[in-house]
């Protein structure tokens, strides 16, 4: 399964998913459609030990300042309706590309599903957000902040986001 972002005729950012066949030689493409925001930007995939395909993703409306970090998960190449995974004081002015990880969760019997990103504050600084949310479904816990913006004139030492992952033990990423 690979995630796609492209323009569509009408001038929206679509961002999908293809599955790929296991032979290589056929792919099911799937757009997906936020019923909030026209413009779906920088996907990000991860499956669960379910199988379930979860997909995270920043959505962005031409009418409204900002954009909002969103997360949908399903079996299927139609995912469900997505859910914002911080609210959007959080994000602020914009949260940029996300990171997304599944594993096991405290105590190892059940996933959850963990979703970073650099978010662009209302004072004009960037800090990095976490949340994390049961993998089989339910809210996302209150975000926090791992890194603040490191007040310096040289901008490339700002915050930035490479990569999440789920840690070798149940909890940690």
């Amino acid at each position: 399964t690979l995630a796609f972002m492209g323009l569509e005729a009408r001038g929206y950012w679509r961002g999908g998913v293809a599955r790929v066949t296991p032979d290589g030689r056929r792919a099911t493409l799937g757009a997906l459609d936020d019923f909030d925001f026209p413009d779906v930007l920088q996907p990000v995939i991860a499956y669960d030990r379910a199988g379930r395909l979860h997909l995270a993703y920043v959505a962005t409306n031409p009418d409204i300042p900002g954009n909002a970090l969103r997360h949908t998960a399903g079996a299927e190449v139609t995912l469900p309706r997505a859910r914002s995974v911080v609210p959007p004081l959080v994000c602020g002015l914009a949260c940029e590309a996300p990171a997304l990880a599944v594993g096991p969760d405290v105590g190892g019997a059940r996933d959850a599903v963990y979703v970073a990103a650099v978010a662009g504050q209302r004072d004009g600084s960037r800090s990095v957000v976490f949340a994390r949310a049961p993998a089989e479904g339910g809210d996302f816990e209150a975000s926090q902040v791992l890194a603040a913006r490191d007040d310096s004139v040289q901008p490339r030492r700002d915050p930035s986001l490479a990569a999440l992952t789920a840690g070798p033990e149940a909890g940690l990423v």
